[in-house]
């Protein structure tokens, strides 16, 4: 998924998940002698380390520690029904809750582990069409109607599904799903526009997150492909 916003005066940012370190200053090397044609090529194992981005990746765990763009904030009504959401091959699932509040979960419910996407949103949480259990927007499990009530609390509190932080802005709900507490969130200059001055595509395309990349980033392939 990769999201546009345009400015009233036609210029475009596009949204792509690409990351950019300048030190400040510019190295330049010499090529090794014994460098060959054949070291610069690429082969299926660097194509793998590039693009695969699942949870045991290297590049699964660099891109996880960036806030990313999910779905479209009017996606998401209050009580509405939840939406599944793949990024960087894993399933979640994103809801807006009876008070405004956005949940980025796990999709697994933590009993069976079965999707709540299928789930019904009510009264601040999801609940699991299985066997009833209630996840809220921050993970705690706060029903579970076939424990007897006696211990119904207590049993409910010790449990949680994974939940993700997660950001509006720019009619668009940002996450992160890396390890550890989220960087601050990134002060883009689109960010303090006006609503008017934003609008937002959605579009869905066939290709891994380089090749997005290196199609906005490599000029030099235009004159020759595009002619």
């Amino acid at each position: 998924m990769s999201f546009s916003l345009t400015r009233r005066a036609d210029i475009s940012i596009y949204l792509i998940v690409s990351f950019s370190y300048h030190s400040g200053y510019t190295r330049v090397r010499r090529r090794p002698p014994d460098r060959t044609e054949t070291d610069m090529a690429m082969t299926q194992e660097k194509n793998d380390l590039l693009t695969q981005t699942g949870q045991d990746t290297p590049m699964g765990r660099l891109l996880r520690q960036y806030w990313v763009p999910a779905i479209r904030s009017s996606a998401l009504e209050a009580d509405g029904p939840p939406v599944k959401v793949r990024l960087f091959g894993q399933e979640f699932i994103a809801f807006r809750a009876t008070d405004g509040r956005v949940g980025f979960i796990d999709e697994a419910c933590p009993h069976r582990g079965v999707s709540l996407a299928l789930g019904r949103n009510e009264e601040n949480g999801v609940l699991c069409i299985f066997h009833g259990w209630k996840v809220d927007v921050t993970g705690a499990v706060v029903d579970a109607p076939c424990e007897p009530a006696a211990r119904r609390e207590k049993f409910c509190a010790s449990i949680r599904t994974r939940r993700y932080s997660a950001f509006e802005s720019c009619g668009v709900v940002w996450v992160f799903v890396g390890i550890g507490t989220p960087p601050p969130f990134p002060n883009f200059e689109f960010h303090g526009l006006p609503d008017g001055h934003v609008s937002i595509r959605r579009a869905v395309v066939h290709y891994n997150w380089l090749q997005g990349v290196e199609a906005h980033i490599d000029s030099s392939h235009v004159p020759i492909l595009h002619r």
